[in-house]
């Protein structure tokens, strides 16, 4: 599946199922390289909206719900984007002319390429109760916290990932009284153990209570941990995420049914293009992997990139090779990114004083950049994002000097 496609034709139809990120980049990558055929969008909850902001201003009440959107709400008509919302689909079946007819409630939509892009829900642990706590996806599920987070309110928060974390930071912010439980200090294997763990109590210095075990059991209004009950007015669980797939196969004409080919975490596997085992039928964004091990990034960049790729294949283009996977995250005044997997470097470089924002960190190996991370360091990031990139020998000793003009080492 390495070869590149051959472009669309300029009346095929494009059925899109999903409307986060990484649907509204394709289809806008699609627009602005002229392709005019048909596309429908297929989105079972609201307008695409975007999630970063759920667990920081919009959950402390800075950011109104337009600001969320992906694209303003008169931007789909223009670009000629039939978006159906609060839809769903139902069965996809490929005719014998290779189209395919979308069931979308009561209509059959008739598509030359059908593109999966429904992402994932809150993946809840195997604890008894889980259901009297609450997620956090969408806007709505932010909707339902928010209400809740007001001054002295006792919020407990099960996981301490990226959503988790972000959460607590913000609660604390607004009064609450927050305890986060999790075995394991997160983030280990992409920060390295001495950022990760130095991250991970920031909570502490905050106020938040730090609990380094598994939640047994969930009541209303309680947490039992080994040793200890909890007490909470309200229970978060944030404890990782799995993909949605509103099919596994696709009913063949006279054929019987085309099974999709999943990774070991239930994700579709597809190309760099995005095409999966079934032709025609594409994934993009977290609902897909590109290998049978499983999602490689399930961050915002990642179903960027993932959009506008699978577009460029459409096209019939070849899309940019990438870089190692970058996210960012915000918590108590502090904007930290990552790059790559700083515990897969040979060597790890401190620039600054780790521990004392700002400061960062370079992983190398064969006296390349393959990962980096920063504390209020974005400058330092982005210049390792290019050398990443460039995969341009770099020597420790510049990356370590405070005083060296990173910029320097571009050139």
């Amino acid at each position: 599946m390495a070869d590149v496609p051959e472009p669309l034709a300029a009346s095929a139809r494009v059925v899109v199922v999903g409307g986060g990120l990484a649907a509204t980049a394709l289809v806008g990558s699609l627009r602005e390289g002229g392709f005019a055929g048909p596309v429908t969008v297929v989105e079972q909850g609201g307008p695409p909206h975007d999630r970063p902001p759920l667990t920081k201003s919009y959950l402390a009440g800075e950011l109104a719900p337009e600001g969320l959107l992906l694209r303003p709400p008169q931007w789909w008509g223009e670009h000629d984007v039939d978006l159906r919302t609060a839809s769903r689909v139902g069965t996809v079946a490929r005719q014998p002319d290779g189209t395919f007819l979308v069931e979308v409630g009561a209509d059959a939509l008739t598509a030359d390429r059908v593109v999966l892009a429904t992402g994932g829900e809150p993946l809840l642990p195997p604890v008894p109760g889980v259901e009297h706590a609450l997620t956090l996806r969408d806007r709505a599920d932010a909707d339902r916290l928010r209400d809740r987070l007001q001054r002295d309110h006792r919020l407990v928060v099960v996981g301490a990932g990226l959503v988790g974390s972000e959460v607590a930071a913000t609660a604390t912010r607004l009064g609450c009284r927050v305890t986060v439980v999790d075995p394991v200090v997160p983030l280990v294997d992409v920060l390295g153990t001495e950022l990760a763990v130095w991250l991970h109590l920031l909570h502490r210095e905050h106020g938040v209570s730090l609990v380094a075990e598994r939640a047994g059991l969930i009541e209303p209004g309680r947490v039992h941990v080994p040793g200890a009950v909890l007490e909470a007015d309200t229970v978060l669980v944030a404890t990782g995420m799995r993909p949605v797939l509103p099919v596994t196969a696709v009913a063949d004409a006279g054929a019987g049914s085309a099974a999709l080919e999943l990774g070991l975490d239930g994700t579709v596997t597809v190309d760099r293009y995005g095409r999966t085992s079934v032709p025609g039928l594409l994934a993009v964004g977290d609902c897909s992997s590109r290998g049978s091990g499983g999602r490689s990034a399930g961050h915002w960049e990642s179903a960027r990139l993932d959009g506008e790729s699978v577009a460029a294949g459409l096209l019939g283009r070849t899309p940019p090779e990438r870089g190692p996977s970058w996210f960012w995250t915000d918590r108590y005044g502090h904007h930290v990114e990552a790059l790559g997997t700083l515990a897969a470097a040979e060597h790890v470089v401190t620039r600054g004083t780790l521990g004392q924002p700002p400061f960062s960190l370079f992983g190398l190996a064969g006296g390349t950049v393959v990962a980096a991370a920063g504390v209020d360091d974005p400058r330092a990031v982005k210049v390792a994002r290019r050398l990443a990139v460039s995969g341009r020998p770099v020597a420790a000793e510049a990356l370590a000097d405070p005083g060296q003009d990173l910029r320097r080492l571009l050139r």
